[in-house]
């Protein structure tokens, strides 16, 4: 799985901070941050949420899994709309042969959750262990979506 996207401008600092813990190969799982970023879940996907208990997306490089969550510039505003640099937070993350329960349960619960403050476009894709092609994911309107080619 790869996953290259740019989180929205406006997305709450609760938000970030959580992410960025699930990233933390040093984060502690007693201490999970506090965040409302599960609030527009429905009921069935707040309790898929909490398989969000420990940091599934930081870098273990041992295990083929490499994160990053950066705040990077992006571009500068024209000088009538009040001259200002641009950033967004990036979240890019590579893994390679997932368990596939730990990838439907952790994984692509985590890209439905985050899709409503990713910009929209292309964010990466996933290949199933014995799929010939792999599922490309594009975010479109604040939902994912899944093309099988």
């Amino acid at each position: 799985m790869v996953i290259n996207c740019d989180l929205r401008e406006d997305v709450p600092t609760s938000c970030i901070e959580f992410i960025s813990w699930l990233c933390d190969v040093n984060a502690d799982s007693e201490f999970q941050p506090e965040s409302d970023c599960f609030n527009n879940f429905h009921h069935i996907e707040k309790e898929m949420a909490e398989n969000f208990d420990h940091p599934f997306l930081a870098s273990r490089p041992d295990n083929e899994i490499i994160s990053l969550l950066q705040r990077r510039y992006r571009f500068s505003m024209p000088a009538n709309t009040g001259r200002r640099d641009v950033y967004h937070y990036c979240l890019q993350f590579s893994a390679h042969d997932l368990a596939a329960n730990y990838f439907f349960e952790c994984h692509l619960v985590f890209i439905h959750w985050i899709a409503p403050i990713i910009e929209d476009g292309f964010i990466g894709y996933y290949k199933e262990r014995l799929a010939v092609n792999p599922t490309l994911m594009y975010v479109k309107d604040g939902k994912l979506v899944t093309i099988n080619p």
